[in-house]
């Protein structure tokens, strides 16, 4: 089976990595997915945002997600990153994305991997666990 897009996002997603400080993670993950050494902020967002209207569970999820994300009382004065509307802080969107790509299902019912997923790498974050994905 091909191994899936944004795999090592979902990977992150679903704690197999170590989780440090969330924005420098899924840069690396990028950088790693993409070959460059930098990205910015903007180019780890669209990957994010890819990953997830590419991957989210259902609409609904996405339609939650928007309307969250632009909600004031998102505000939180102590996040370093403020991104597209004052209200609106990068990191508090990119672990929102996570937590919808969390709840994809990898396994069907006869615990087949319908995504291809794969497996962390430790050359990319330091790796958490060595269970299965659910």
């Amino acid at each position: 089976m091909k191994t899936c897009d944004y795999n090592h996002l979902i990977l992150y997603a679903k704690s197999k990595y170590e989780e440090g400080d969330v924005i420098e993670d899924v840069k690396r993950i990028l950088c790693a997915r993409t070959g460059n050494e930098r990205c910015s902020d903007k180019d780890m967002w669209m990957m994010v945002t890819r990953a997830l209207f590419r991957y989210a569970p259902s609409r609904r999820n996405l339609e939650q997600f928007v309307q969250q994300l632009f909600r004031p009382e998102w505000d939180e004065p102590d996040m370093q990153f403020v991104w597209f509307t004052d209200n609106v802080p990068l990191r508090r969107a990119v672990r929102k994305v996570l937590a919808i790509l969390r709840d994809i299902r990898v396994f069907d019912d006869d615990g087949d991997d319908v995504l291809g997923l794969g497996k962390p790498d430790p050359n990319i974050l330091p790796l958490k666990n060595k269970g299965k994905t659910k």
